[in-house]
């Protein structure tokens, strides 16, 4: 009888243990594999059940009945997922860009961006950077801010399209312009617009990220802008001012021009619109001149009052004859701003 008390005793510990939901430790050996490799025990003597060891990435999801969890977030989608864009559509490409803020969504930008753009934050010059860097910037900041559309506008062909909000602020760190130099302190901007511009096939596609407020796209090139909530409506056609014999007009009334550097001879300036018109000065090549009236047709040429820039000297002269132009259209870097 000695001999059989203790498997009896043993057999009533393991039922003891086994209603109070203990089980016995249990030697496992872990497969070397992958962070997500699902682990299995080695099954121990006399038929002990096997156990499998999860992954802690599992445990922590919350099953179907689980209270909610306020700590939760949900994280920015950082990665292309966005639904083809009709890339000749502007009211598309805006509705795109519009849901691609809200969602957080690179995926929209990968679909336009090229593999080389530029940051800009002024007319000349930019820094060059790659559509990787630009998605990065965009995920970097998509997981800081939550930036909204502000207003689109249409510079000639260019559909510029203007967010704000962003964090961290964008940055320049160099500017690119017959050679590269460092900026320091880099330049900042919680603005960015992007610049779309069609391809041969009519296709935008992203070219330039415009670091910078519209002032002076709307000042200097009287670009209108309109809320992102607002339908897309192309410009009107700009009116052609047909001169017979003479080539088509670059200049505005109220820009400035310049007498082109490729003409060996200075343009003459007349007292009136016209061949006949009595010579009052002469406009050397390179001299800047502020438009104040015309164009004016008369003789095959297309004439334009001027004043020449730091001189006390007005008249009228041509802008250039069938083979070609004697004054040149200015930018803001040759000229200056009116």
């Amino acid at each position: 009888m000695t001999r059989l008390r203790h498997p009896i005793i043993l057999f009533l510990v393991l039922l003891a243990l086994s209603a109070a939901g203990c089980t016995l430790p249990v030697r496992t050996s872990l497969t070397p594999g992958s962070p997500d490799t699902v682990a299995t025990a080695t099954p121990a003597p006399s038929g002990a059940p096997i156990v499998t060891i999860i992954p802690k990435d599992f445990t922590d999801t919350p099953g179907p009945n689980a209270a909610p969890d306020s700590t939760q977030t949900a994280l920015p989608n950082l990665t292309p997922t966005s639904q083809p864009v009709d890339r000749k559509d502007p009211n598309a490409l805006i509705a795109g860009l519009r849901a691609a803020l809200q969602d957080k969504d690179t995926g929209f930008f990968a679909q336009f961006a090229p593999e080389d753009l530029n940051y800009v934050d002024y007319i000349e010059g930019g820094q060059p950077v790659s559509r990787a860097k630009l998605l990065d910037d965009l995920t970097e900041r998509f997981a800081a801010s939550s930036p909204g559309c502000a207003q689109f506008g249409t510079y000639e062909d260019t559909l510029q399209v203007w967010t704000q909000g962003w964090s961290p602020l964008w940055q320049i760190d160099q500017i690119c312009y017959q050679g590269c130099s460092p900026l320091n302190p880099p330049h900042t901007s919680q603005d960015a617009a992007f610049f779309f511009r069609p391809d041969a096939s009519g296709d935008y596609e992203l070219s330039t990220v415009w670091l910078n407020d519209d002032n002076l796209w709307r000042t200097v090139y009287q670009v209108e802008m309109h809320a992102c909530s607002e339908p897309y409506q192309p410009p009107p056609a700009p009116t052609v001012f047909a001169c017979p014999g003479a080539p088509d007009t670059r200049l505005k009334s109220g820009e400035r021009a310049y007498a082109s550097a490729l003409s060996s001879t200075p343009n003459r300036l007349r007292s009136a619109p016209t061949t006949s018109a009595e010579i009052v000065g002469l406009i050397q090549p390179r001299q800047v001149l502020e438009l104040l009236d015309g164009p004016r047709c008369a003789e095959g040429y297309v004439w334009w009052k001027v004043r020449l820039l730091g001189l006390d000297l007005t008249g009228w002269t041509a802008e250039g004859s069938p083979s070609s132009y004697w004054l040149e259209p200015c930018t803001v870097a040759l000229c200056g701003q009116p």
